[in-house]
């Protein structure tokens, strides 16, 4: 009998080179729907729907509605990507803020760097980053 299992299969998960608010990180893992942190002390997970914050007004979601467009994903975390690989990072909307920088060997291109693809992973939940750059 298998086991059934209600976590997204698409996700991705790196050893960052280095997180600002944990210690001894040994992994991160993004899904869709939130993200996850490894220590060696335990693991601490973050939902995208309750650290997420709504980009617009109420009444421009409404206006938006009406108007029969879709309104803006939540903003989860800001992004800054105009540095070399292992100084790229991801500031969640954690309390406090949680810093994710990426791997120290992400030498790929950008499309198939782990920035971008951890990008990815957060718009399929349908959620969005601000870029800092």
């Amino acid at each position: 009998m298998q086991q059934e299992t209600h976590e997204p299969d698409f996700k991705i998960t790196f050893t960052p080179s280095r997180v600002e608010w944990f210690t001894d990180v040994t992994s991160v893992t993004v899904w869709p729907t939130g993200l996850q942190v490894e220590t060696p002390d335990g693991t601490q997970s973050f939902r995208f729907e309750e650290i997420g914050k709504i980009q617009e007004s109420g009444i421009m979601r409404f206006m938006r509605k009406l108007g029969g467009a879709k309104p803006f994903g939540m903003l989860v975390a800001d992004r800054d990507w105009f540095h070399p690989p292992q100084d790229r990072f991801f500031r969640f909307y954690t309390d406090p803020p949680m810093k994710v920088y990426m791997p120290s060997d992400d030498t790929v291109g950008y499309e198939e760097s782990v920035f971008f693809r951890v990008q990815a992973v957060i718009r399929c939940g349908g959620y969005e980053t601000f870029d800092l750059g």
